[in-house]
């Protein structure tokens, strides 16, 4: 157990009301590692951030959560975890309950899941442990319009056969309606999944072409029960990955990653846009000479697209935050990053019923810790004043 130790929230303070929307720039961490993986909006006073950190629990990592107001001043906070440790990489909301994954070690030292539903203001629900054969890391979270939710990953089982795609399918009570691996896709790893206008879902994940050192994306639709409809996969003669898909009107697709084989740079933000068979109807990238890389993706009221992720080609330091706002049709509109001399880094961004955006990731250049949680809310013109 850690003892004696002091909660030090470091927080940089640009706190402006620009664009109809309050703007902020927060730092929070300890002493140790501390990774932001994800941010939701509940309300305009609980905004909820997530991740794992060193610095704070009773295990080597432990599952920290912040809920803030709409200034960015900590309402509440939670650690979650066992002796083990434990990370997280999404979270989500659905019917009243905050719904997120970790991994813990069963009897025999292999992975379990825990779905955890807590209330709005923090409070365990439920928790789950889905204990299957092998090996299970999850990826993300995403809430079902029967108010449960799908947790995304990949299973490894015993023995050379390698990682498969996992999916599991728990209802409103956090109860396990079905699991599939997916044998199809050999070393497969689910990233990321969206629910379609069938009660199916399109999964976007990652499988090697002709060795680990080429990368592509697969994209596989299932039914309502996991069955799969189709696949296909995109990707040149590189790494080229996709890890974040969100659904836009007349059910269609848009997708962010990065790309190795084609752009500018060693890596590029990767933008695609597909109908709801998998077709490729846009296929953008943008980046300068370094690496640059997105992670995740959001649509805006005038169906313009927002990603965020970090760049090497530009801004302050060694790596910074980008936000770059995408038209319909992909072209640039606007990018900004945002950092200092040294990296930070974001994971995901979400809209804010005020018309700004919340951005969760990491610093390395401020704080108390090696790494600590970075959070940002700019407005609609990707402004902090």
């Amino acid at each position: 157990m850690k003892k004696g130790i002091i909660i030090i929230f470091c927080i940089v303070g640009l706190i402006s009301c620009t664009n109809s929307s309050m703007t902020w720039e927060k730092i929070y961490g300890g002493k140790e590692v501390d990774i932001a993986t994800d941010i939701i909006e509940i309300s305009p006073d609980n905004i909820i951030t997530i991740g794992y950190s060193a610095s704070f629990g009773d295990g080597d990592l432990d599952i920290w959560l912040l809920s803030l107001n709409k200034k960015g001043e900590i309402n509440w906070e939670k650690t979650i975890g066992d002796k083990h440790s434990n990370s997280t990489w999404s979270i989500t909301y659905n019917n009243g309950m905050i719904m997120f994954t970790t991994e813990t070690k069963s009897d025999d030292k292999k992975n379990d899941v825990i779905l955890y539903y807590l209330s709005e203001k923090g409070t365990i629900k439920k928790n789950n442990i889905f204990r299957l054969k092998g090996n299970e890391t999850i990826q993300s979270i995403i809430p079902t319009n029967d108010g449960g939710c799908l947790i995304i990953g990949n299973n490894h089982k015993d023995g050379n056969s390698g990682a498969r795609c996992l999916l599991i399918k728990a209802n409103s009570k956090g109860e396990k309606e079905w699991t599939k691996t997916y044998e199809d896709f050999p070393f497969g790893s689910a990233q990321d999944a969206i629910q379609t206008k069938d009660n199916g879902f399109i999964v976007s994940a990652i499988v090697p072409k002709d060795s680990f050192a080429n990368i592509d994306t697969l994209l596989f639709k299932i039914d309502v029960n996991g069955k799969i409809q189709w696949s296909k996969t995109i990707g040149g003669s590189g790494f080229d990955i996709l890890s974040d898909i969100k659904r836009i009107k007349n059910n269609k697709f848009i997708l962010t990653g990065y790309t190795i084989s084609k752009g500018n740079g060693s890596s590029d933000v990767w933008l695609i846009k597909i109908d709801e068979n998998g077709q490729i109807l846009m296929d953008k990238t943008f980046g300068g000479f370094g690496p640059d890389q997105g992670k995740s993706i959001i649509v805006t009221e005038n169906d313009d697209y927002i990603i965020t992720g970090w760049t090497e080609s530009k801004g302050s330091g060694s790596s910074d935050v980008w936000v770059l706002k995408i038209s319909s049709t992909g072209e640039l509109i606007w990018d900004k990053t945002y950092g200092y001399e040294k990296l930070e880094w974001s994971y995901s961004i979400r809209k804010t019923t005020d018309n700004g955006y919340i951005i969760a990731g990491i610093t390395m250049s401020k704080g108390k810790g090696d790494r600590d949680y970075y959070l940002l809310k700019i407005n609609s013109d990707g402004n902090i004043k």
